[in-house]
C-alpha cells in the first residue's frame, strides 16, 4: 500500500491486444497525514511542589509531519483530564537524548504533594493519535496553609495560662511534622514561640481528631 505524507509520481498508459501504449505524462501528488501511534517510555517525574516534567520517546517517522503532542494531566480523583498542546517549536519541550526523547516542564496549577495522572498524543494535520499508557507522579511537599479555626481562651482557675486550639490546614500540602504557636501581649510586637511537634504530650486532638489543643504557659 501507499504510504501517508508521501510524495508520488505517476503516468498511464492504454492497452491493446498488440501491446500497452506510451505513457502519459507524470502526475504528482502527497498522500495526506495518517494517524500516528502512541509515544513510548512515558515517564512522570516530581521537579517541585508545583512543577511535573514528563518525557517520552520522539516518534521517529520520516513519513508523517508531527505537529506537536499533547500531555493531559490530572489528579488521579478527578477523571476529567485537562490538556497542554504542545507543538514542535514552543520553548517548553527540549530535546534530550541525542534528540530521541522530548520533554516538557509545566508548572502551573499544579497542588504540592498530589498525585497527578498523565498521557501523552503525538498530533499531525489529520488529527490526534493513540494515548500513551497512563504514567503518575506525586508532586513534592509545599508549605501548608495556615491553621483553621484558630481559638485562643483562658483557662479557669490558672491565672498565667492560655488554651490555644486549631484545626489542621486545609490542604496541608504535606505531611505535618509541627506546629508553632506565637503568643505575646497585644503591645508587644516581639512575639515569642512555642515549636509544637505532633507527638509532644503537650497537643491533644479532640473532635474527632480534627481539632489539635496546647496549653499555654
Amino acid at each position: 500500500g501507499l504510504y501517508p505524507f508521501t510524495q508520488y509520481s505517476c503516468y498511464v498508459t492504454a492497452n491493446t491486444s498488440v501491446g500497452e501504449g506510451s505513457p502519459s505524462v507524470v502526475a504528482t501528488a502527497k498522500t495526506v497525514d495518517g494517524i500516528l501511534s502512541s509515544p513510548t517510555n512515558v515517564t512522570l517525574l516530581s521537579v517541585g511542589p508545583n512543577t511535573l516534567m514528563a518525557m517520552w520517546s520522539k516518534l521517529l517517522i520520516s513519513n508523517l509531519a508531527i505537529t506537536g503532542y499533547t500531555v493531559y494531566c490530572n489528579t488521579s480523583a478527578n477523571q476529567t483530564f485537562s490538556e497542554q498542546i504542545i507543538g514542535s517549536n514552543v520553548p517548553t519541550i527540549r530535546s534530550t537524548v541525542n534528540g530521541t526523547t522530548q520533554a516538557i516542564i509545566f508548572n502551573t496549577r499544579l497542588d504540592p504533594f498530589t498525585q497527578y495522572e498523565c498521557y501523552v498524543t503525538a498530533n499531525t494535520s489529520a488529527g490526534e493519535g493513540s494515548p500513551s499508557e497512563i504514567v503518575t507522579a506525586m508532586t513534592a511537599e509545599g508549605v501548608p496553609s495556615p491553621p483553621i479555626n484558630i481559638t485562643l481562651y483562658p483557662a479557669l482557675g490558672l491565672p498565667t495560662t492560655l488554651l490555644a486550639s486549631w484545626s489542621l490546614p486545609r490542604p496541608k500540602n504535606g505531611i505535618i511534622i509541627g506546629f508553632t504557636v506565637y503568643c505575646n501581649t497585644s503591645a508587644d510586637q516581639a512575639y515569642s514561640e512555642q515549636v509544637i511537634g505532633p507527638n509532644v504530650p503537650t497537643i491533644r486532638s479532640v473532635v474527632n481528631g480534627t481539632t489539635l489543643a496546647t496549653t499555654l504557659t
